[in-house]
Parts: structure tokens; sequence; C-alpha cells
């Protein structure tokens, strides 16, 4: 059940941006983590001289998905095609930020930047709305099974 089946959702085109910048995001940070690892006596002389810096070299692909389990776990979660515009006008505003380090870690590729911070959804737009308490209920219940899948 992926993403292309559902391009007739108003937020699913949001979601797939959003989700294909990290992903291409997250393949650079995944490169500069393999350089660091294929030139190991540069990857030592950096660890001598600043420990910290190659932590947060090779933590980059962390920080870009923190956030994105919730999202992938909704989707996982959800049902038909009526629960799953719900679910994805959801995902549109539970969307994770992204670290704000990575304006300097992609400083170089502005058009990935673009993407990256490309959405800015309201609720209104989103088309998320509960009228009903038992729409709440319904969505604690879901919450609950989808934190059964993450345990």
């Amino acid at each position: 059940r992926g993403f292309t089946s559902t391009l007739r959702f108003p937020a699913a085109l949001q979601v797939m941006e959003a989700a294909g910048a990290m992903h291409a995001a997250g393949c650079l940070a995944l490169q500069a983590g393999n350089k660091l690892l294929a030139d190991l006596p540069g990857l030592l002389g950096r660890w001598a001289d600043s420990q910290a810096s190659v932590y947060a070299a090779v933590s980059q692909p962390d920080w870009l998905l923190d956030g994105w389990e919730h999202v992938c776990l909704l989707w996982r979660a959800c049902g038909g095609d009526e629960e799953r515009a719900a679910t994805l006008a959801e995902i549109v505003l539970l969307l994770p930020p992204v670290p704000a380090e990575a304006d300097a870690w992609f400083a170089g590729d502005p058009a990935l930047l673009a993407r990256l911070h490309a959405r800015a959804p309201t609720a209104h737009a989103a088309g998320l709305a509960v009228h009903d308490p038992s729409q709440a209920v319904n969505l604690t219940a879901r919450n609950e099974r989808i934190r059964s899948l993450a345990a």
C-alpha cells in the first residue's frame, strides 16, 4: 500500500514531496558518513582533533529521520481509502521538522534546501477536522495500535 495509489488525495502529494526531500537529504548524509569511513586515517585524525565533529557528521541521518517513525506507523495502521485520506491529512500536520542544522549541512544544494523547507501546512489546508467526539475516540484507539506496533 504505497503512496502512488493515493495521488487522488490532496495531502498525498505534499507527504510524498516531504518524504522524497528527506530521502534525498538522508542519502547525501549517508554518503558523507561513508566518505568518512572510507578514509580511516583521516577519520582517526579528525577524531583526535574533534570527537564532536565526527559524531555530528555520522549522526546526521539519525537527526533527519527523527519523527518519521510515527508517520510511517500511522500509514501502516490505516485501512481503506476513506481512512487513508484522513490519515494523509493528519500526516501533513505531523511531518517532522527539518533539523535547523540541515541549512549548514546542505548549503551547497539550494534546490534540496528549498524542497526540505517547502511545506507549511495548516489544519484547514490539510482538510483535517475532528467534528465528532467519536472521531477522537477512534483516533485514540488508532494511536494505541500504533504504539503497540512500535513496541
